[in-house]
């Protein structure tokens, strides 16, 4: 598993770049809408992910060889 730099920004991007001998690879970006992107760590069974909310939320995780980008719709129950 290659390590990742996850950052959310205050204008709803999302910036992932891989780790490789110390140097950042493979930067992509993500719209997460215009709210500020948070992040909170995660697993499912015994597998690390990253939980991404903003405008619009979704989860991120390390599958077949690359980092996955999953949608999540959240919705608020009262």
């Amino acid at each position: 598993q290659e390590a990742f730099l996850l950052v959310g920004l205050a204008d709803g991007t999302l910036v992932a770049a891989g780790i490789k001998d110390m140097k950042l690879m493979d930067r992509r970006v993500f719209s997460l809408g215009t709210a500020p992107v948070s992040l909170s760590k995660f697993s499912v069974h015994g597998h690390g992910a990253v939980f991404a909310s903003g405008g619009r939320s979704a989860v991120l995780s390390w599958a077949s060889g690359s980092l996955q980008n999953s949608p999540v719709l959240v919705k608020v129950c009262e």
